[in-house]
């Protein structure tokens, strides 16, 4: 295994008879190709099999929400974070404390309608929310609701890949199905527990066949 990025690049300078580098920062076109190449060819091999060394397991996180706000003029919900969601993407609607906002009932399934990274709107269907046609709510009081976020046809759940994902080895329970879609994970199932391939950086865990590879 090597021990750093710079090791491995000048293994490669070497095999083709080229002089090695001090540092990926060297003023000269072998460091910028280094530099250029070797990241894209790290996560490319990461991806091509199924390393023991870059094999991780993660129970994932479903994208949910919570909303303790709602303008009645408007009908814009306030979201308590940055909403991991699209317009037409499903949310059913749970109350935890307070009173429901009139318009909406509590455990139903609406459509969201994004209008801003911590805001959004609720349709009754999905092409009411692709035609941006609100439910109104006409009154609001104290509450605290959250939403559990689906897919908009398909899949009931949305769960978040890990930030160092780079392609998934299996999930836990080899008969379910799902779909990978963008930053996401698609089940209908309540939990998901995947084994995945990370992107791993620190050169002194590589298997030596990965070196030599990269």
């Amino acid at each position: 295994m090597a021990t750093s990025s710079l090791e491995i690049c000048n293994i490669a300078l070497l095999k083709i008879g080229a002089d090695s580098i001090t540092a990926l920062s060297d003023a000269n076109k072998r460091a910028r190709l280094c530099t250029l190449l070797y990241d894209f060819m790290r996560k490319k091999l990461l991806r091509a099999h199924p390393w023991n060394f870059a094999i991780k397991r993660s129970f994932l996180q479903k994208v949910t929400d919570t909303s303790t706000s709602v303008n009645d003029g408007t009908d814009i919900f306030t979201s308590a974070a940055a909403l991991n969601s699209v317009t037409g993407d499903t949310a059913i609607v749970t109350l935890t404390s307070g009173t429901i906002p009139t318009g909406i009932s509590e455990d139903s399934t609406y459509y969201i309608i994004k209008t801003g990274t911590s805001a959004f709107k609720l349709a009754e269907t999905q092409a009411s929310a692709l035609a941006d046609t609100a439910i109104d709510i006409t009154a609001n009081g104290v509450f605290n609701i959250s939403l559990n976020i689906g897919a908009p046809f398909g899949y009931s759940q949305k769960f978040t890949l890990p930030t160092d994902y780079i392609r998934a080895v299996k999930e836990e329970d080899k008969n379910r199905e799902w779909k990978k879609e963008g930053s996401f994970i698609l089940s209908n199932d309540s939990d998901f527990n995947l084994e995945y391939i990370y992107n791993v950086t620190d050169t002194t865990t590589f298997d030596p066949s990965f070196d030599e590879l990269l």
